[in-house]
């Protein structure tokens, strides 16, 4: 009876163990192992190769690989080529609910990116486009490895270069696995415009710039006083007398490529219109009222011709005709012109053929002379051919003019019909 009793207890404590779980599993009599440990890195060729074994090595196992079958042998080979985590299930042919399984993971290689920081580059595939620029470029490198190095050695993570070419940039992981990333940095030459047509203007006249080179340009911008706009040419603005301003122009090519230049525009001064003012009835002399600037008096219809040594602000016509003046500031060089001027006027008309019986005229070597039979105070001119005073003198008494050259003139006493004269040697 002892005999039975212990037969029962020693064939319940054999079951008590035979299905003694651990972590919900039946663990039996044979353990999975595997040659790597339960954690590694898919290895540089992006694969890793693992084996498993039991405790048992003389007997089969029905493998499995989460719910894929592996097969039926002693040990099972896997190779494992995506990161993540796996189950690998070792169950006894013999007896089916007796298995092992073990959780491996498999960690992803380092990721390594290179990549050239310069906005409004262009990107087409490792191949990357920018713009000269003398300050060079910024590549950007980035891994999640623990360490990284250039094709030209250690460095930091952004490199500053000055040349296109290939660089490569290397991660390096913890178990000496690298990635690498190359980008080819292809240099577009920055176009070097110019502006052309900029020179010294008088206000109130046209300026217009253009750029040198309009057809090789996609756009061309202008900024500044008095211009803006796409276009190959500007108006600038020349209303404002003495300034000088900056134009700006940003011509971009077919490659998106800019550049910008500048001209400095001056705008001289040009007088106000001159008016020309003339007495009464005969308008027999004109003024300009402006003074201080440079002179020419003009006759005629359209364009009018030049009469030759009028430029004085005073001019006294000789025949009937339109007559104006051209006003030139001395120190820009720029000319206003008054409007025509009819004038009925004819010298030759209001020619007296002797002063008056009590004045005495005198022409000789010396020059000409007047004496005043009166005490009153009078002006007299010497006027030329074209009109032009050559001579005035103011005087009670007697007037003297020396050195008149040879020719005709025209003697003038106050606002009196002038008296033809002729000067020899």
């Amino acid at each position: 009876m002892k005999n039975s009793v212990f037969s029962v207890w020693a064939t319940a404590l054999f079951f008590l163990l035979a299905f003694n779980k651990t972590n919900a599993q039946f663990s039996c009599m044979s353990n999975i192992h595997v040659s790597t440990g339960v954690s590694f890195v898919v290895d540089c060729s992006n694969q890793k190769v693992v084996t498993f074994t039991t405790d048992s090595l003389s007997r089969a196992y029905s493998w499995m690989i989460g719910s894929t079958p592996l097969g039926v042998a002693i040990s099972m080979t896997v190779t494992i080529t995506t990161p993540g985590d796996y189950n690998i299930t070792a169950t006894d042919t013999m007896n089916s609910w007796c298995y092992d399984v073990v959780q491996i993971h498999a960690l992803p290689r380092p990721v390594t990116v290179v990549n050239v920081n310069v906005p409004g580059s262009t990107v087409i595939g490792n191949t990357t486009f920018v713009c000269s620029n003398p300050n060079g470029y910024s590549l950007n490198g980035n891994t999640t490895g623990v360490s990284y190095y250039w094709d030209n050695g250690p460095g930091p993570l952004i490199r500053h270069v000055f040349q296109g070419g290939v660089y490569i940039f290397t991660g390096v992981d913890s178990y000496g696995c690298t990635t690498s990333d190359t980008v080819n940095l292809v240099i577009w030459q920055s176009p070097t415009p110019a502006i052309i047509g900029n020179v010294p203007v008088c206000s109130g006249s046209s300026l217009v710039l253009s750029v040198d080179s309009p057809t090789i340009y996609s756009s061309v911008n202008w900024s500044g006083v008095g211009t803006s706009g796409n276009s190959p040419t500007a108006s600038v603005n020349t209303t404002i007398n003495y300034a000088s301003y900056i134009v700006d122009m940003t011509a971009t090519d077919a490659n998106g490529c800019s550049a910008t230049t500048t001209a400095l525009v001056t705008v001289k001064p040009t007088p106000l219109t001159p008016t020309v003012f003339s007495t009464s009835p005969v308008a027999c002399k004109m003024y300009d009222i402006h003074g201080g600037n440079l002179y020419q008096w003009m006759m005629g219809s359209g364009a009018g011709s030049i009469i030759p040594g009028a430029t004085s602000s005073v001019y006294y016509p000789t025949s009937p005709n339109y007559y104006w003046v051209v006003e030139t500031d001395i120190v820009s060089g720029c000319g206003s012109a008054s409007l025509p001027l009819w004038s009925d006027c004819n010298i030759a008309s209001g020619v007296d053929d002797e002063l008056d019986k009590k004045d005495k005229l005198k022409i000789s070597s010396e020059g000409i002379s007047i004496e005043f039979a009166d005490a009153e105070i009078h002006t007299v001119k010497v006027i030329d051919g074209i009109g032009q005073v050559v001579a005035t003198e103011t005087s009670s008494t007697e007037i003297l003019f020396r050195n008149i050259k040879p020719g005709i003139y025209f003697l003038r006493v106050d606002e009196k019909p002038a008296v033809k004269i002729a000067v020899r040697q």
